[in-house]
């Protein structure tokens, strides 16, 4: 085959791919769906354009992160409400705002030029399945990730739901990615049997390229012992993400106040992207850990997702004990960058912790037994040495996000050929 061949050969290709990739989301929190995304915006390649609408104050910290990743980006004025509204008012308040951020999604979406585009949107489809449905009605290529199950609710909110997610199910020009195994199963009960068979599981993985550049930051790394106090020689329990109680929060700090006397050198460091509000101060403070207590905030590490990486290195032990997760992506990082990890046994987690073989895992809400595992790991090194090396082996052959972005690019192309 010639050049000129070659040449011709690589224009058909890229005329049969879309030219636009646009990510959505109505949210301010970021997390693992974000970082899921910029993954397909760094293996998109110079052919395609990827455009990203977020709304207009969302944290300059993912804004960054999504300029590096080669993303535009467009703003939208209204976003969800992030905190569970107690009253009736505060929940209609919410069921408004929702409807809003949605109307202004679809008007953004009919604005663009569809023909050429595909659309990848962060939302919940059996609670959006209007937008959905009307983002089909005007020939949109809509895709999808789904990161958790439906949570538990009413019979007559089950019915709903499954009433919706029967008719987004079967609408053509929709795909679904559920992120893990765990969700495409449950997903299994509730949608359409021929959307559970197109499904491909696309993990919230990791970069194996920056999790080495980390391993090899040693010079960062001393800088940042030095830059937040961490040089003393004490040993550090470390947690990363909302501090939210679905995170286990509240559990984290009691099986903090049990080691404390036990071990009274231990610090337990949270990562978090802002400082609690004052209420939750107040119940910090209640646990009596002092010092021994460190939230650290994401932005004061840095903006670039290196130096987040380069800060996880001084735990000598991570634990996330949440009670809700898909697959969190801190977890696996922590796995990749060979610390021993402990979390709970809940929805996805335990397809990357094989309990005393890639980490630990203990029950949700119980912080005795959260305990018990950090001394566990403090008490024997080659235990701690062990799962921490079959961790960074796992991850680093099974949860590689160049391999999920690439199966999420093959399958824009198949589904922008079908029209």
């Amino acid at each position: 085959m010639n050049e000129s061949q070659v040449f011709a050969n690589k224009q058909k290709k890229q005329s049969l791919q879309p030219k636009n990739i646009y990510f959505i989301w109505n949210y301010t929190n970021w997390g693992g769906a974000q970082i899921y995304f910029l993954a397909i915006m760094k293996r998109a390649g110079s052919g395609r354009k990827v455009k990203v609408l977020l709304p207009v104050n969302s944290s300059p910290d993912l804004i960054s992160f999504i300029e590096q990743s080669g993303g535009e980006i467009d703003f939208l004025n209204y976003h969800l409400i992030s905190e569970t509204p107690v009253s009736l008012s505060g929940k209609i308040k919410r069921q408004i705002r929702r409807i809003l951020s949605e109307i202004e999604i679809f008007s953004a979406v009919f604005r663009r030029d569809r023909c050429n585009s595909v659309f990848h949107i962060e939302l919940a489809p059996w609670q959006s399945w209007v937008l959905i449905l009307f983002l089909r009605i005007i020939n949109t290529k809509l895709f999808i990730t789904i990161h958790n199950p439906l949570p538990e609710a009413s019979i007559f909110r089950n019915f709903l739901w499954r009433f919706r997610l029967a008719i987004v199910s079967r609408l053509s020009g929709v795909r679904f990615f559920p992120s893990n195994h765990f969700t495409k199963s449950e997903m299994a009960k509730w949608m359409s049997p021929k959307a559970i068979e197109k499904m491909r599981v696309t993990y919230t993985a990791v970069d194996p390229d920056l999790i080495n550049i980390a391993l090899e930051n040693n010079t960062q790394l001393d800088e940042m012992r030095l830059k937040f106090g961490l040089d003393d020689g004490r040993k550090n329990i470390l947690c990363v993400g909302q501090f939210i109680d679905r995170k286990g929060r509240w559990v984290f700090l009691e099986a903090a106040s049990i080691l404390h006397e036990s071990f009274p050198d231990l610090r337990f460091i949270w990562l978090m992207p802002s400082y609690p509000g004052s209420s939750d101060q107040k119940k910090i403070e209640s646990f009596g850990l002092g010092s021994s207590f460190m939230p650290v905030i994401s932005s004061d590490v840095g903006r670039e997702r290196i130096s987040i990486l380069t800060f996880m290195r001084v735990a000598d032990i991570f634990a996330l004990p949440s009670f809700v997760e898909g697959l969190p992506i801190a977890l696996l990082e922590a796995m990749a960058l060979c610390i021993p990890c402990i979390s709970t046994s809940v929805y996805a987690i335990p397809e990357a912790v094989i309990d005393n073989k890639t980490g630990l895992l203990v029950s949700p809400g119980n912080a005795q037994e959260l305990a018990e595992s950090i001394s566990k790991l403090l008490s024997d090194k080659h235990l701690a040495e062990r799962i921490a090396g079959s961790g960074r082996e796992f991850v680093i052959n099974n949860f590689d996000e160049r391999k999920s972005a690439d199966l999420v690019l093959q399958t824009y192309e198949e589904e922008f050929l079908n029209g």
